[in-house]
């Protein structure tokens, strides 16, 4: 299925949460209305869902030094040919796209989780960006849509 945004005016919808898990409710429930509303195909989807639920995660896990309620603002935007996902948080300073390559672990014994989110994030997406704009992470994650390839480094 093509999605209908080649055809659409650049729209963009956006989600305040607070940094706790049972807020994830509400972050299912707008994605699969903003995907309906921005005609979003089952495979783009479910990519977002994934990269959602990781970087939230983390976000919500290792991003604050204090038990206070922080602000969350998740936002998607059609682009020409291509769908972006923005997260901005205030949390601690981390550039997730500034590791290595994942390295695979030869064997399970000595496997761990660390990295595989990240890694499952640039797996699943055709651009990612961050930077940190007034004391806040501002990640950019952007997935091409069928039929409209743009070049890796484009942001």
């Amino acid at each position: 299925m093509v999605s209908v945004l080649d055809a659409m005016a650049p729209c963009s919808l956006s989600l305040r949460i607070l940094n706790k898990p049972e807020e994830f409710e509400k972050v299912y429930a707008w994605l699969e209305e903003a995907a309906m509303r921005l005609g979003l195909d089952d495979r783009i989807h479910f990519k977002l869902d994934l990269i959602l639920n990781e970087a939230l995660t983390n976000t919500m896990s290792y991003g604050y030094t204090d038990q206070a309620s922080h602000g969350i603002d998740i936002s998607l935007t059609n682009e020409t040919g291509r769908i972006v996902l923005e997260i901005v948080d205030d949390g601690i300073a981390f550039n997730p796209f500034a590791a290595g390559p994942y390295q695979a672990s030869e064997n399970l014994a000595d496997a761990t989780a660390e990295g595989r989110g990240v890694h499952l994030m640039k797996s699943m997406t055709d651009a990612q960006d961050y930077s940190r704009l007034n004391d806040k992470n501002v990640i950019r994650l952007a997935i091409n849509l069928a039929g409209n390839p743009q070049p890796a480094g484009e942001q």
